[in-house]
């Protein structure tokens, strides 16, 4: 695991989400280390990319996502980026 606590600490300065917020997304990392493939989807124009949804952070008709890479030949996903999306309507 690569880059996740810098990209998480810039989203948050940026974003400042709510407690609760945070506290799934450091969740949701952790996850990442056992099951980096698991409710994500692959970016289809960058080989390597994985992008998805972070459960328990819908609020306000928003939700965090995140993209990262995994590199299964060096074992390592690496964080690209946390955002704050708009759910669809």
């Amino acid at each position: 695991m690569k880059e996740f606590i810098p990209r998480f600490d810039s989203w948050v300065d940026l974003e400042k989400p709510d407690q609760h917020i945070r506290a799934a997304v450091m969740n949701w990392i952790m996850s990442r280390a056992e099951t980096p493939y698991k409710d994500v989807l692959r970016e289809p124009d960058f080989p390597n990319m994985w992008y998805g949804r972070i459960p328990r952070t819908l609020e306000n008709d928003q939700i965090a996502t995140c993209s990262y890479w995994i590199e299964e030949r060096e074992h390592l996903v690496r964080c690209n980026m946390f955002s704050t999306l708009s759910w669809p309507a």
